[in-house]
Order: C-alpha cells, then sequence, then structure tokens
C-alpha cells in the first residue's frame, strides 16, 4: 500500500531538523512534496508495517543533466542506497548534486552509484 500524501508531510514535520527544510512554512513544505511527486523526484522507504522510515527530495534540470538533493531526511544508510539505485533507474545519465555541510557538492555519480549499490 502506498503512503497518503499526509503521511509524507506528517513524516517531514516529525522529523525535520536544522539541516532540512530550513525555514519553511507547512504550506510550502506540503508544496515541495507535492511537486516532488509530480515530477517523479521525490523518494520515500517504507518499513513492513508501511510506515515511512526515510525520504529524499531532489529536483531534476533536464537542460543541464543534474538531479540536485534539495532534502534528504534518509535516516538509514539503507535507505541512502535505495535512493542510489532508484535515482540511477530513473535519471539514466544525471548527475547527482547536493548542498552538503554549507557546501555545493557536485558528485561523481558513478562512483557514488558503484559505492552505494
Amino acid at each position: 500500500m502506498t503512503p497518503m500524501f499526509k503521511d509524507l508531510h506528517e513524516f517531514v514535520m516529525a522529523n525535520k531538523s536544522d539541516k532540512t527544510f530550513i525555514g519553511y512554512s507547512d504550506m510550502r513544505i506540503a508544496s515541495m512534496l507535492k511537486e516532488g511527486l509530480d515530477a517523479g523526484t521525490l523518494f520515500y522507504a517504507t518499513s513492513p508495517d508501511n510506515k515511512i522510515v526515510g525520504m529524499i527530495l531532489a529536483i531534476k534540470d533536464p537542460v543541464t543533466g543534474v538531479l540536485f538533493v534539495t532534502e534528504n531526511l534518509s535516516m538509514s544508510l539503507s535507505n541512502l542506497k535505495m535512493f542510489a539505485r532508484k535515482a540511477r533507474e530513473m535519471f539514466k545519465g544525471y548527475k547527482l548534486e547536493a548542498m552538503r555541510h554549507g557546501k555545493h557538492r557536485q558528485f561523481n555519480t558513478d562512483k557514488l552509484y558503484t559505492k552505494l549499490t
């Protein structure tokens, strides 16, 4: 069973930190989640009892071929590996970028995918 939008929003609100969804209102977070779902760039993991246990939100730029991770609530290495597998399947040829420790990072995508999968 697929989690409901409300479940995704509640997961974010319960787990956001001083490193994710910084300064965004409830409404803006809901809008970001909807945009990610519509674009296919919101990835989430669930437990066997269908509870959300991790989520990553990205923005794709087809012009530059970049998948930019904007919010990371992966919560575990296994969820991060799942994200890497799905991103590799869904966005072949895209490069991964993100803000990490306050710096813009351009990852060696092939190396990262190999390391995580």
